[in-house]
């Protein structure tokens, strides 16, 4: 039973940071999501998060030398200016984190469900179906 308790706290603390991770959304998409860059060819849909993270890192590269070179504003790649290019990439590696931490998440309180007593499992099902029929 203590560790039910215990158990319990932990439940509820993970579903504080649930909630605080479905309030955040990544940003709207500017680009079509393919970039061609030194000839190579990017779907910022399927790229993992270190391809992400180094295309990030490239192209806040080229958008640091176009500003100090003053062309910034003229930039543009595949029809896109260049700093599109980068908040989107920024956007979706946001996305993959926060899909990944929601995931942690949902394992984490799976493995503590598995953890509770039968009892206290068995009053939590009650509690859920008396919750679905409004008593």
């Amino acid at each position: 039973m203590k560790n039910d308790k215990t158990i319990m706290k932990l439940r509820e603390q993970i579903e504080e940071k649930e909630a605080s991770l479905n309030g955040l959304r990544p940003s709207l998409i500017i680009t079509n999501c393919m970039l061609t860059l030194d000839g190579q060819n990017y779907n910022l849909n399927v790229l993992k998060l270190p391809e992400l993270i180094h295309l990030y890192v490239k192209l806040t590269c080229y958008v640091q030398t176009a500003d100090y070179t003053e062309l910034l504003e003229d930039y543009e790649i595949g029809g896109f200016n260049i700093v599109d290019w980068v908040d989107d990439v920024y956007s979706k590696m946001v996305a993959k984190k926060l899909l990944a931490e929601k995931i942690k998440l949902t394992n984490m309180k799976t493995r503590l469900m598995q953890l509770l007593s039968a009892e206290k499992q068995t009053e939590l099902e009650i509690d859920a179906i008396a919750a679905e029929l409004g008593i």
